[in-house]
């Protein structure tokens, strides 16, 4: 089943952006296919290719999280380790306090996809308080600092 494109708007200086489309053009590409085409050949050199993958936004969060967490920005590292990795209801088997695998035997994937839209709400709810406590601190810095 051929996949949904996704518009990513790419930035770059002029000379590369400029080269790129040379090289495109010389292998009778278009950049889009250029393009894409270097990413997948990239891809071939890491293990993740398809394990990382899943239609489902929820869903390949709990795979990042369980296989590379350190490709998870802020907000989703703290989404997997202090919310979905410390819930019980995400889990089909028992949290030990060990690392489990993610896979169709541990993890309860329709759950996750049921509560994504509540879990992101709440999220935005408390990084938005996070940043006017860091605000309200870097206030108080700034008066001590003053003074």
């Amino acid at each position: 089943m051929k996949q949904p494109l996704k518009n990513a708007g790419v930035k770059m200086d002029a000379k590369t952006a400029y080269f790129a489309e040379l090289l495109a053009r010389m292998q009778h590409k278009t950049f889009t296919r250029y393009v894409t085409d270097l990413i997948c050949s990239d891809l071939a050199n890491y293990e993740f290719n398809d394990a990382l993958w899943s239609e489902h936004e929820a869903d390949r969060l709990a795979l990042i999280g369980n296989r590379m967490p350190q490709l998870l920005n802020t907000r989703q590292r703290i989404l997997w380790s202090q919310v979905i990795c410390a819930d019980q209801m995400f889990w089909l088997v028992p949290l030990t306090g060990k690392p489990l695998d993610v896979n169709a035997d541990t993890f309860n994937f329709p759950l996750l996809r049921e509560a994504w839209s509540a879990l992101n709400r709440n999220q935005d709810a408390v990084m938005q308080q996070a940043n006017a406590l860091v605000g309200q601190l870097d206030i108080q810095i700034r008066r001590i600092a003053k003074e």
